[in-house]
């Protein structure tokens, strides 16, 4: 979903070494995920007609991460912004949220849409 630039393995804070013309979704703030959307976002590369598949996909392998120490489940949900937010400013809310199991959380790095080497 997100890719770094070539030669890269860890991305700095703000999305600068982001390949944004190769990236479908990224993560902003604590928990929200953002597609790529043509029409929206400077580089969109996600159709709006793909949008749909793209929020489930995601969120069906987010449901799938386990921590590899205990095998214990790190996401308990993951809620459209529909879900989250009503009004005439929900087009600027993030895509999906993810709601984490107790004891996990976004990293520091990924609420500026930064990119710990560990995470990709």
């Amino acid at each position: 979903m997100l890719r770094l630039k070539a030669g890269k393995a860890e991305g700095r804070e703000f999305g600068l070494d982001i390949d944004w013309e190769r990236t479908q979704a990224y993560a902003l703030g604590i928990g929200g995920i953002y597609l790529n959307l043509q029409g929206r976002e400077p580089s969109g590369i996600v159709r709006p007609e793909e949008a749909e598949a793209l929020k489930t996909h995601i969120s069906e392998q987010l449901l799938t991460l386990q921590d590899p120490k205990t095998d214990a489940s790190v996401v308990r949900r993951v809620l459209p912004r529909e879900t989250v937010y009503t009004g005439p400013e929900t087009q600027h809310a993030p895509d999906l949220f993810v709601g984490f199991e107790e004891g996990y959380r976004a990293s520091w790095q990924t609420a500026l849409i930064g990119v710990p080497a560990a995470l990709y």
